[in-house]
């Protein structure tokens, strides 16, 4: 007999993608957010499913660790780029974004979605990446909220 497996992603059905500041609130802790917990951790679920930067080496266990990984601080741009990297995911995640859509990056040139990620994955997982390499990436990640 033949056993097989497979990675089934189910993400979310939104039909809209947020900014920085929104997620952050999803997951401080506090006041009211506008998804239910469940929904919340399912995002990180997925965004760990998919992201070789998300748990592998930065922390997204928790709504703690996705607030943390949405604030950060200091001179260096890799944790602003992982940021920016995380909050594309979660557009992935909520199901504002789809697997196939294109990002625009300007002067009608277009990436796919994952091509984009995994291309930004590498980029963030790379020493040699420079911190304006960094924040190149960081405003085409912030394309993705664009995605088509």
């Amino acid at each position: 007999s033949d056993a097989a497996a497979a990675v089934v992603v189910v993400t979310g059905a939104a039909d809209t993608t947020e900014g920085q500041g929104w997620w952050k609130h999803q997951y401080s802790g506090s006041g009211a957010p506008h998804i239910d917990a469940a929904a919340a951790e399912g995002y990180l679920e997925v965004v760990t499913a998919v992201s070789s930067v998300f748990s592998e080496v930065a922390p997204l266990a928790t709504g703690g660790d996705a607030h943390a990984a949405l604030s950060p601080t200091g001179s260096d741009r890799r944790p602003y780029a992982r940021a920016a990297l995380l909050i594309a995911w979660l557009h992935f995640a909520s199901g504002a974004v789809d697997v196939d859509a294109t990002v625009p990056l300007g002067g009608g040139a277009v990436i796919g979605y994952l091509d984009l990620m995994f291309a930004a994955e590498e980029a963030i997982l790379a020493p040699a990446t420079t911190d304006k390499e960094l924040l190149d990436l960081e405003l085409r990640l912030g394309r993705a909220r664009f995605a088509t």
